[in-house]
């Protein structure tokens, strides 16, 4: 029997160990290309895979955003996960630029064309049309006409929303949101406040433009529902920059102060808005209140006072009548 000669031996010896090197090399390229994260990135990436995009297109995208590491090994991986069925989904994502290719590809098999948008409490009309301009690209004016009539039941709130609906069906949504926030307990608490539902809603417009803490929101709503009962003038700024805004920003809407503090003769603007000139609610609420404002409407703090003003620090300071009142605007804004 012949037995291999040291030189074979020898010879395949290297072989194996220059063999596993090679794999250990590849190992570890393929662990760095695939699974390490992407420490030369930081920040945000926002993305978008379009309905019918391949595969090697959604890497290519990534390649130009310094997302890949080796296109080579990223290609092969892509192949092999739709090979295993785990497809990428059209959407659009948003996500770490520091994740591994692996976390990224995960990610890309939940996509969705949704997009948030938060609504904060006491914007009018027009600030909600500018949030779904920035955020969704509906046209200003459009949604504007038709929200018109809905002001102050576009329920504030965080929403998410199919990037493809129109603003009526926006519209729809946020006001069925409303309707269901304000439940059958504060209607009927407003019926015995005497209100129907579109003067509790006016109020509580006015209440959360004026007051911010819920204690402050009930005392608030107790002295303006007193007013109005006793025909006295509500005399509310809020209501005031409304009508200024009305009036100045239409023409610039995109770049407008719509509540502009108040200064020289705006007290005496001509409007139906003006609460300082005429007495009784204003034909419309002049923002969205949330639920906190809403419910101090259903359920105001009897107080003895007539009148309250905020100061520049934005705490309220309260009086029983027209010489406290006085005090108080010597003290706290002059």
């Amino acid at each position: 029997m012949r037995y291999p000669s040291k030189k074979i031996f020898f010879f395949s010896l290297v072989l194996l160990s220059i063999l596993l090197v090679l794999s250990l090399f590849l190992v570890q390229k393929v662990h760095e290309a695939i699974y390490e994260p992407n420490k030369a990135s930081s920040g945000t990436v926002k993305f978008t895979v379009k309905r019918g995009e391949s595969g090697l297109t959604t890497l290519a995208k990534l390649q130009s955003k310094g997302l890949v590491k080796n296109y080579f090994l990223a290609r092969l991986y892509f192949r092999l996960q739709q090979w295993r069925g785990q497809l990428i989904e059209a959407g659009e994502y948003q996500f770490p630029a520091s994740l591994s290719l692996a976390q990224i590809y995960q990610r890309l098999q939940h996509g969705t064309f949704e997009v948030q948008v938060t609504l904060p409490e006491g914007l009018r009309l027009e600030e909600i049309a500018l949030i779904f301009n920035k955020e969704m690209g509906l046209d200003y004016a459009s949604f504007v006409a038709e929200g018109e009539k809905w002001r102050g039941f576009l329920f504030p709130d965080t929403y998410r929303f199919n990037r493809d609906l129109a603003p009526a069906a926006i519209i729809t949504i946020l006001r069925r949101n409303f309707d269901r926030r304000v439940d059958e307990n504060l209607r009927q608490a407003y019926a015995q406040e005497g209100l129907s539902l579109k003067q509790a809603v006016i109020l509580a417009s006015i209440v959360e433009r004026e007051a911010q803490t819920e204690e402050d929101q009930r005392r608030v709503a107790g002295i303006l529902i007193k007013r109005w009962r006793n025909n006295w003038p509500l005399e509310a700024d809020a209501t005031v920059q409304f009508a200024q805004a009305t009036h100045r920003c239409p023409s610039h809407p995109f770049d407008c102060n719509w509540w502009p503090p108040l200064q020289g003769n705006d007290l005496e603007i001509d409007s139906p808005f003006n609460t300082r000139r005429y007495p009784g609610l204003p034909p419309q609420p002049i923002a969205s209140p949330g639920r906190q404002a809403l419910k101090a409407v259903a359920f105001p703090e009897p107080s003895p006072y007539w009148f309250y003003l905020s100061d520049s620090e934005g705490k309220i300071h309260y009086a029983r009548n027209y010489t406290e009142h006085q005090q108080n605007i010597r003290r706290y804004l002059n």
